[in-house]
C-alpha cells in the first residue's frame, strides 16, 4: 500500500509477448470499475502500446493521435529539469517541488459510455503510452532513461507520480514492457505494490519470467529499512510485496505435455505463493490459469462484454478469480442488461455486413437504439441539418462541445453516420459523414416537422454568440415581442446548442425582471444620468476654468503679426521687477531689482520650423528637410539666431527682458505655473512638442520654460556681484541660455535659472524667440540695434572696469560678425 495514499499499484508483467497480459489487465480493471472502484490503467509498454485498443469504443480519440501520455509527460518533466539553473541540486529538492511541477492528471483520459452511471460503474481512466504521431518511435528510441535517473531526479519523479495517483484511485494497473529493460525494471521494482507475472507454459517463458520475478523480489528485500534513491527501490510498504504467477493461454490438447509443463511452472513459481497454506496453494494453481479461447485472438474485445457473467469455465471467470487474489476480495462482474451487453459488444466487433448505402446504414443504426436513445439521435442529426430551398436538406457543421449527449454522438460517429473534423484553433466539429444522407427520407421528414425552429436557429445562434462575446451583457438579450417569438420557437431544446438555451432562458428572466421594475429603472437611469453629469462637470472644471483663463489672457494682450516671418508678437510694457530667485533656496540664489526702461515686442512662441525654413529660403540658403512645421526650431547656433532676428528686424532678448516677459507679471513666482511645477503645463520628455501646446503665461507667451531652451543676447558674466567660475577668455565664447528644455530637470525650469553655451554650439535642446524695439511695429528697420550694455549689467559694469573690458571685447567680436552678416546681406 502506498505511503502517500490508499490506492494500490499493481504491475502486469510478462517475459515474452503473446501471454494475454494486456487482455488480463484490461478485464481486471473493468471488473473492479464495475464494482464501483476508481481504477487507473497505465500503458507503460512504450515500445508496443496496445492497452488503449481494449477500450477504443469508449475513446473519442481512438488512435491516440492527439492524446498525450507517459512519454509526453516524461519529456515535459525533462524540459522542466533542463530549465533549472542548477540541475545538480535536484536531489536536494523537497517532495513539494515535484508535486508542484508534475501533474499526471493532465495526461489521463476518462473512459465513458452510455449507462455507466445507471449501472453503478465507478471510474475507469487511461494513461496512454503517448501521442501516436509520426515521431513517436523516434522519441521512444532516443530517450535516455538512465540519464533521467542518474542526473534528472528520475526516482523522485516516479515517486511523485505514485503519490498523486494513489491519492485519487483505489487501484492502479500498470502494463509493463516485456523482457529485461530500463522501463520494465522501473515498472516491476520501483512502482508496484504487487506484481502479476503472466507466462505461457513453454520453457523460455517459464524460466525467463521466474528469473525476473526472483530478481525483483531480491531487489526489494535489499531495501529492508529505507529507500535507496540511487537504486530506485522504494521503502518497504505496510503490506507485503507479493508476486502472483499466472499461467496463460493454456491449451487443453496434449494433456500429458500440459501436465508436465504445469509441474515445471509450479516448481519455478511455487516460492512466490508460499504465503498461502498448502491446501490454498493447490486451489490457487487450480483456479488461476487462463485458458486460450480462439474468439479473443481476432480482435481486442473485453471478456467482461463478450462473456455472460456466471459462466464458470469462461475467460471472464478466470479473470474474476485473479481479481479476487490480488484484491483479497471476492469480486464478481455484476450482471448487466442483456441488451446493453449486446450493444457494447456490437461496438467492439467489426461491422463488415453493414450496408454500403448510408441511408440504409443510418436506418439500421437507429433500429438498434432504444426509444429514448433514438430520440436523442434524432435531435443530434437535426443539429447537423437545416432546411434548404424546395424541401431540400443542407449540411450543417456543429462544434462537438455543443452536443452534450456524447455517448450517443460517439455511437453515431463509430457507425459512420456522422464524422468528426478538426477545424481552426483545434476545435472539433461534426457533420454528416455522407452527402447522400441529406436525401434520407427520414431526415427530410424530421426537417419538415421542425422547419420553423430550424430556420430561426441560425439567428438565435448568432445572437447567443454575440451575447457571450459581450461577457453576457443583459443589453444584448432579447426583448419584447422578439423574446416571446424566440421562446415559442424554442419548444424542442435538443435542436439548439446549450449556448442558445442559456441565452433564451436568460432573456426570459431579464424580460420578467424588466417588466416588474420598469418604473424604478427609469428613476435609476435619471439618477445615474444626474450623477454622471455631476462627475463630468466636476472632472472637467479645472480644464474648463483653465480654458477660460487662457481665453481672457489672449483676448486682452496686444499682438501683431510680423510680416517677415509671419509669427505673432506680443507687446510688453516697460516696468521693473525683482529678477532672480524670490526665495532663499540656497546660498547661490541671488536677486536684484531691475528696470526695463522701454517696452518691446517679443515672439509669442518660439520660432518654429516653418518660419525658419522661410528665412533660409529668403536668404538664398539650402532648405534642409526639417521636423514638423509647428515644432520649435532647434540645433541653431547663437549667430544663426542673431541673423534670423536681424532678418525680421529685431534682435535676441536680453536676459532681463527674457525673464521679465517669462514671469508674465506674476511677482515672486518660482515656476511659470506658480510656486509648484505642474508638469501637465510644461513640455517634458524625450522630444519637444509643437509650439503653443500649453496655456500661455500672464503676458500671453507660450512655452517660456520647457520644450526648448532659448538663446539670449547676453554673455556669461557674473550675475549681481556673484562671481561665476569662468576664465578670462570664456566671455568670448559663452552666451546665456534661459528657460530650460524638454530634457531638463525641475530645478532647471525655475524662472531664475540660467545656463550657458558656446555661441557656435548646435544644441538640439536650444531654440530662440526674437525681440523687436519700438512701438511702430510695421516700420521697424532691418538693423541689429545691439545695445552693448544690457539692462541687468549696466550698473555692475560701470563699477567694475575689468568686467566692462571683457564685456566690450566680447561684444566687439560678436558685433563685427553681425556687421559682416549685414554687409553681405546688403551686397545681395
Amino acid at each position: 500500500m502506498s505511503a502517500e495514499g490508499s490506492g494500490r499499484i499493481i504491475t502486469f508483467y510478462s517475459y515474452k509477448g503473446g501471454t494475454g497480459r494486456t487482455m488480463a489487465l484490461a478485464n481486471a480493471a473493468w471488473i473492479l470499475a464495475s464494482a464501483g472502484r476508481r481504477v487507473l490503467v497505465i500503458d507503460w509498454d512504450l515500445e508496443a502500446p496496445g492497452l488503449h485498443r481494449y477500450f477504443h469504443p469508449f475513446l473519442t480519440d481512438k488512435a491516440l493521435v492527439s492524446t498525450k501520455g507517459v512519454i509526453d509527460m516524461v519529456f515535459e518533466y525533462q524540459r522542466t529539469v533542463l530549465a533549472l539553473e542548477n540541475a545538480e541540486s535536484l536531489r536536494a529538492l523537497p517532495d513539494a517541488w515535484y508535486d508542484e511541477n508534475i501533474d499526471v492528471f493532465r495526461y489521463i483520459t476518462e473512459l465513458d459510455w452510455d449507462g455507466r452511471r445507471q449501472n453503478g460503474f465507478g471510474e475507469l481512466h487511461l494513461l496512454a503510452a503517448g501521442q501516436q504521431t509520426v515521431d513517436y518511435g523516434t522519441r521512444i528510441n532516443t530517450f535516455n532513461w538512465r540519464q533521467l535517473f542518474d542526473k534528472g531526479g528520475g526516482y523522485k519523479f516516479i515517486e511523485a507520480i505514485k503519490r498523486q495517483v494513489t491519492r485519487e484511485y483505489d487501484y492502479i494497473f500498470v502494463d509493463s514492457r516485456t523482457g529485461v529493460s530500463d522501463t520494465s525494471g522501473l515498472c516491476t521494482v520501483q512502482m508496484p505494490d504487487a506484481l502479476v507475472v503472466c507466462f505461457t507454459l513453454n520453457s523460455q517463458s517459464i524460466e525467463g519470467a521466474s528469473e525476473v520475478a526472483l530478481g525483483v523480489r531480491e531487489d526489494r528485500e535489499r531495501a529492508s529499512q529505507t529507500a535507496d534513491e540511487t537504486s530506485g527501490i522504494p521503502a518497504p510498504q505496510a503490506r507485503p510485496f507479493r508476486v502472483y504467477p499466472v499461467p496463460a493461454r493454456i491449451e487443453k490438447a496434449e494433456k500429458q505435455k500440459l501436465d508436465l509443463a504445469r509441474d515445471a511452472a509450479r516448481t519455478r513459481f511455487d516460492t512466490f505463493v508460499s504465503w498461502l497454506e498448502p491446501a490454498e496453494r493447490e486451489r490457487y494453481w487450480g483456479s488461476i490459469e487462463i485458458f486460450y479461447e480462439p474468439y479473443y485472438a481476432y480482435e481486442e474485445v473485453l471478456a467482461t462484454v463478450a462473456d455472460k457473467p456466471g459462466a464458470i469455465a469462461s475467460l471472464l471467470a478466470s479473470i474474476e478469480r485473479l481479481v479476487g487474489y490480488i484484491t483479497d476480495e471476492e469480486i464478481r462482474m455484476p450482471a448487466i442488461r442483456e441488451s446493453l451487453r449486446q450493444e457494447l459488444l456490437a461496438r467492439y466487433e467489426r461491422q463488415r455486413s453493414e450496408p454500403d448505402d448510408p441511408t440504409a446504414r443510418a436506418t439500421a443504426v437507429l433500429q438498434r437504439f432504444t426509444t429514448e436513445d433514438a430520440e436523442i439521435a434524432r435531435a443530434i442529426l437535426l443539429r447537423v441539418a437545416e432546411p434548404g430551398a424546395g424541401g431540400s436538406v443542407l449540411r450543417r457543421t456543429v462544434a462537438t462541445a455543443d452536443v452534450p449527449e456524447h455517448g450517443i454522438l460517439n455511437r453515431l460517429v463509430d457507425e459512420g453516420v456522422l464524422v468528426r473534423k478538426l477545424g481552426e484553433e483545434q476545435v472539433e466539429y461534426i457533420s454528416v459523414a455522407d452527402e447522400r444522407l441529406l436525401a434520407w427520407p427520414t431526415l427530410r421528414g424530421w426537417v419538415r416537422e421542425y422547419e420553423d425552429a430550424l430556420k430561426v436557429r441560425p439567428v438565435l445562434e448568432d445572437l447567443a454568440t454575440r451575447w457571450e462575446r459581450q461577457d453576457r451583457n443583459p443589453e444584448f438579450l432579447l426583448r419584447g415581442g422578439v423574446q416571446a417569438a424566440a421562446t415559442r420557437a424554442f419548444h424542442e431544446p435538443r435542436l439548439f446548442s446549450p449556448r442558445v438555451e442559456t441565452f433564451i432562458r436568460a432573456s426570459e428572466r431579464e424580460e420578467n425582471t424588466r417588466a416588474k421594475s420598469q418604473k424604478w429603472l427609469i428613476l435609476k437611469r435619471w439618477a445615474v444620468a444626474v450623477v454622471v453629469l455631476a462627475v463630468i462637470a466636476y472632472a472637467s472644471f479645472d480644464y474648463l476654468h483653465q480654458v477660460w483663463i487662457d481665453y481672457r489672457i489672449l483676448k486682452t494682450v496686444p499682438t501683431k503679426i510680423n510680416p517677415h516671418d509671419g509669427l505673432k508678437y506680443v507687446w510688453i510694457e516697460s516696468g521693473e521687477f525683482q529678477m532672480g530667485c524670490s526665495y532663499d533656496s540656497s546660498r547661490d540664489c541671488f536677486s536684484s531689482r531691475v528696470t526695463i526702461p522701454n517696452g518691446y515686442w517679443i515672439g509669442q512662441t518660439e520660432v518654429a520650423n516653418a518660419a525658419y525654413r522661410h528665412y533660409l529660403s529668403a536668404r538664398g540658403q539650402t532648405v534642409k528637410p526639417a521636423e514638423e512645421n509647428q515644432l520649435p526650431v532647434r540645433g541653431v547656433t547663437w549667430l544663426d539666431a542673431v541673423d534670423y532676428c536681424a532678418w525680421v528686424g529685431g534682435r535676441l532678448p536680453s536676459e532681463a527682458e527674457w525673464e521679465y516677459a517669462a514671469r508674465g507679471g506674476v511677482r515672486g513666482a518660482r515656476f511659470v505655473t506658480g510656486d509648484r511645477l505642474d508638469e501637465r503645463q510644461v513640455t517634458l520628455g524625450r522630444a519637444p512638442r509643437p509650439v503653443a501646446s500649453h496655456s500661455p503665461n500672464g503676458f500671453g507667451l507660450f512655452d517660456v520654460t520647457g520644450n526648448v531652451a532659448e538663446w539670449t543676447r547676453d554673455p556669461s558674466f557674473p550675475f549681481f556681484g556673484r562671481p561665476r567660475t569662468i576664465s578670462p577668455t570664456t566671455p568670448r565664447t559663452r552666451v546665456l541660455v534661459r528657460g530650460g528644455s524638454y530634457a531638463s530637470v525641475s530645478r532647471e525650469l525655475e524662472l531664475h535659472f540660467a545656463t550657458e553655451s558656446s555661441f557656435d554650439a548646435q544644441d538640439s535642446t536650444i531654440g530662440f524667440r526674437c525681440v523687436l524695439d519700438g512701438t511702430d511695429f510695421e516700420k521697424v528697420a532691418y538693423s541689429y540695434r545691439i545695445n552693448p550694455f544690457s539692462e541687468m549689467y549696466s550698473g555692475y559694469l560701470q563699477q567694475n572696469p575689468y568686467a566692462q573690458a571683457l564685456y566690450k571685447s566680447w561684444w566687439d567680436a560678436v558685433y563685427l560678425r553681425a556687421l559682416d552678416v549685414e554687409q553681405r546681406r546688403k551686397q545681395k
